[in-house]
């Protein structure tokens, strides 16, 4: 191609204007202004476009580039493909040729995912986008910032506080920002260790945390600090009368006393062991926590069987009173 070039190594093209191939083999610069630097069967067939050598790596998109690897694809305008199989999918009608997307599926318009970064690790399987503007990252031995530590090997994403001298305080934040700027924090606390989660713009009657339950509803923590569990009728089944008067037995059974968590010095707490809660209700869990609603249920239905035990008792009495009152009378009128 005009202004053109090929330096060396074997059987490359350099075939449009402004083209450059650096060495290698088999290599082409097919678009303007588009640059293989080196590598074997490599094809830069976007204009602009860049494949930083190796192998069998494709830049068909405008502007896209490749850095290095293996059987990588940046199909999308400026987008961004390295490491092993990375695909950004092409555009529709992109002619794009080489091994690197031969394999790509289509994006299915005619920029291709545009804007997307993909890298990806050693795995020999294709790590494709599914859209444009995505920021890809297949790292099969995790995922860390601000550190190269793994707090052990079942980590896949670590996040650590920025280093001394650059700037900022020795916690690690996270900050959530919404479209209209509302934002969230949830942060790690570098003297404490505790997670602190603040959400300060929050709108009248919005929860501060709402945990979604499927067909068994949302738990939430409210904006004034309650948190609620979900127990419409709608999200159960399965419904089975008690008997109040078994459970005020078995709550009156249960050993309950005071004590504190192991290695805490929040003080005391006040109540029954998970185990024997589970061996006297056999409610839902594993036996080793215990479930604030089965409390508050057994604590209610314990209220009930000792408003029923009161009952009988008044019962009782009001009949032995009415026998005595029938008794005094008969003497009286003797």
């Amino acid at each position: 191609g005009d202004w053109s070039i090929a330096a060396g190594g074997q059987s490359n093209q350099a075939q449009s204007a402004h083209s450059v191939v650096v060495g290698g083999s088999n290599n082409y610069a097919a678009a303007s202004a588009s640059t293989v630097a080196g590598g074997l069967f490599n094809y830069a067939t976007g204009g602009r476009s860049i494949v930083a050598g190796v192998e069998s790596g494709t830049a068909s998109g405008e502007y896209s580039f490749v850095a290095g690897g293996y059987f990588n694809c940046a199909g999308g305008r400026s987008s961004f493909a390295g490491g092993r199989r990375a695909h950004v999918r092409p555009g529709t009608g992109s002619g794009a040729v080489g091994e690197g997307c031969f394999a790509a599926a289509v994006s299915g318009n005619a920029e291709g995912d545009a804007g997307s970064f993909v890298w990806a690790d050693s795995q020999d399987t294709n790590y494709a986008t599914t859209g444009p503007n995505q920021f890809l990252a297949r790292a099969a031995g995790g995922v860390m910032f601000n550190t190269n530590a793994l707090a052990s090997v079942n980590d896949d994403l670590v996040i650590g506080a920025r280093p001394i001298g650059s700037g900022g305080d020795a916690d690690a934040d996270l900050v959530w920002k919404s479209r209209s700027a509302k934002s969230g924090t949830m942060y790690l606390s570098d003297s404490g260790g505790g997670f602190t989660i603040s959400v300060p713009n929050l709108g009248a009657g919005v929860s501060r945390l709402s945990v979604q339950g499927g067909s068994g509803g949302s738990a939430s923590l409210s904006n004034g600090g309650m948190w609620t569990n979900a127990s419409s009728r709608t999200f159960k089944e399965g419904f089975k009368t008690i008997d109040p008067m078994r459970i005020l037995d078995k709550v009156v059974a249960m050993p309950i006393t005071t004590w504190a968590y192991k290695q805490s010095i929040e003080g005391n707490h006040i109540g029954p062991m998970a185990e024997d809660f589970k061996a006297a209700f056999d409610l839902a869990g594993d036996g080793k926590s215990i479930g604030t609603a089965d409390a508050d249920g057994v604590a209610l239905a314990a209220i009930q069987g000792l408003n029923q035990k009161l009952e009988n008792e008044n019962a009782a009495l009001r009949a032995e009173m009415a026998v005595l009152q029938q008794a005094v009378k008969a003497l009286q009128q003797h």
